[in-house]
């Protein structure tokens, strides 16, 4: 279930259950499930579909987001450490039926006492981790980047791991802005494992000021048009058919013909072009 986190959708008709399988997926999305599958499964048996595994998921899609994708950490970060915290909770309180299990002295056997130390341990491992791969100062650096495909030329980094990782960015965002913006009469969203299947005709990538624009650009407004292009705060989603409408038109235009009426909240933020 854990691996296929739609089942656990169907099975539990609980909002719990649909905020986990939203998260797992997202660990998927992220990471490599041989670095997250034995914690996964380990936290699962013990936790069940409850609000303690919600809370190990979160922090397991916050740190696979942040460290693999955006840091870029090897592939393999944390994964022997991962596959230690998933025996400790999967034998949580069983230190002696372990030890027979295995064929060890008790004295050998590392597993958490009870479920609340297992909560708590599992958590501060991860915010750990968090705070040494992925640390609030580089993520936000990292995400003002002024190109966020490629990386800059003059920094450290190499921009996201893949437009996948844009993608799946931008749609959280598209969804925090739905849950704790003003109410608008937006369709409603497919998960992105959906929407990310329909490929070409699903999420689509708009830069806000186009890639190959229609109009005519000074030398200066070609060199700023070449440093933002990649920048995050030019990178928008637009529903399918809205990207073949607007396609490379001004923003003036973009605004009239797309933006005012999208069916993305996110599209809506930008001002309108008398306000610019």
């Amino acid at each position: 279930e854990v691996m296929q986190p739609e089942l656990i959708e169907e099975r539990y008709n609980e909002d719990v259950a649909d905020e986990i399988a939203r998260y797992l997926n997202g660990v998927h999305q992220c990471a490599g499930k041989s670095n997250t599958a034995a914690l996964l499964m380990g936290s699962y048996l013990e936790y069940g579909v409850s609000e303690s595994f919600l809370k190990i998921v979160k922090l397991l899609e916050k740190f696979s987001f942040r460290a693999y994708q955006v840091a870029r950490a090897q592939t393999d970060v944390r994964r022997s450490k991962m596959r230690d915290i998933a025996f400790k909770v999967a034998w949580t309180g069983r230190a002696h039926e372990a030890a027979e299990v295995f064929g060890k002295d008790i004295s050998e056997i590392d597993v958490y006492p009870d479920r609340e130390t297992a909560i708590n341990e599992i958590c501060r491992e991860l915010e750990n981790a968090i705070g040494n791969y992925a640390p609030d100062s580089q993520f936000r650096d990292s995400l003002l980047r002024r190109n966020v495909v490629d990386g800059p030329d003059d920094a450290n980094w190499n921009g996201f791991r893949n437009k996948d990782s844009i993608r799946y960015f931008l749609y959280e965002y598209e969804l925090y802005l739905r849950e704790n913006g003003p109410e608008g009469d937006f369709p409603s969203l497919p998960s992105f494992e959906e929407w990310q299947s329909q490929g070409t005709d699903g999420i689509q990538i708009e830069h806000i000021w186009a890639q190959n624009p229609d109009e005519e650009l000074s030398a200066e407004e070609k060199s700023e048009h070449d440093t933002y292009l990649q920048a995050l705060g030019n990178l928008a989603l637009l529903s399918p058919g809205e990207n073949e409408t607007g396609s490379n038109m001004s923003y003036e235009n973009k605004y009239d013909e797309v933006y005012h009426d999208s069916n993305m909240a996110m599209i809506r933020e930008p001002p309108s072009p008398d306000e610019t």
